[in-house]
């Protein structure tokens, strides 16, 4: 996800931002709820993470989590590229995701 942003292949970027906050998701659920969704609907999702996951910071990275997640139909099947802004955006979200579910699996 950095290093497709930083040689600006934008459309990487955003791709692997979504898919980085779905493995980080998967984590933190298989952790705290001995579980994984197995839902096409990501809102299940933060769901699941909003009922099994109750720490300190989880409401806002549920936030970063649905930030991402609204533009997964669009960066995996659309013909449209991902723009610059958008793709940082993304990356973003992804990254603060990333590090809050890190400090609840170290």
């Amino acid at each position: 996800m950095k290093l497709a942003s930083a040689s600006g292949n934008w459309n990487m970027a955003g791709l692997a931002a979504v898919h980085c906050i779905i493995s980080a998701a998967d984590a933190v659920l298989v952790q705290f709820a001995a579980l994984r969704s197995a839902s096409d609907n990501h809102e299940d999702t933060a769901e699941l993470l909003k009922q099994h996951v109750r720490r300190e910071g989880a409401l806002t990275a549920i936030k970063h989590f649905k930030s991402v997640m609204s533009a997964k139909t669009d960066i995996e099947y659309s013909e449209h590229e991902v723009m610059e802004e958008r793709a940082t955006e993304l990356v973003k979200h992804a990254e603060r995701f990333f590090a809050w579910a890190d400090d609840l699996l170290k």
